[in-house]
């Protein structure tokens, strides 16, 4: 819940989502798969972009209670990607907005259902 009226603030909280054998497999080690919200402008952005405080940083790996505001990550074994947040909005999990290599962009091609 929000902690001042019109705002979407949150006090920090932990959101995972689980997700399909299909995942993002080409870019879970470079942070570029996981929960992603909609900005202002209706664009899909990488989750803890849109926190108000805190330090950007992935993890490849299950969350842990030791991670503050900002942290972000997948969990392999579990297949859930999981973020520290303090807002309410819209959310998925999915591919991030990221560059890719020219090398990612042609494998993405081959399985016919990448952004490239």
């Amino acid at each position: 819940m929000a902690t001042d009226l019109g705002s979407t603030e949150t006090d920090p909280y932990v959101l995972s989502m689980s997700y399909g054998a299909d995942g993002g497999w080409l870019q879970f080690g470079r942070g570029a798969f996981g929960i992603a919200a909609a900005n202002d402008a209706g664009e899909w952005v990488n989750a803890v972009d849109l926190d108000v405080g805190g330090q950007k940083r992935f993890v490849l790996g299950p969350w842990k209670p030791s991670y503050g505001l900002g942290t972000y990550g997948v969990d392999l074994r579990t297949r859930t990607a999981w973020a520290v947040v303090n807002f309410e909005g819209q959310l998925r999990v999915g591919h991030l907005d990221a560059p890719a290599t020219a090398f990612e962009c042609a494998l993405e091609r081959r399985r016919e259902d990448g952004p490239c």
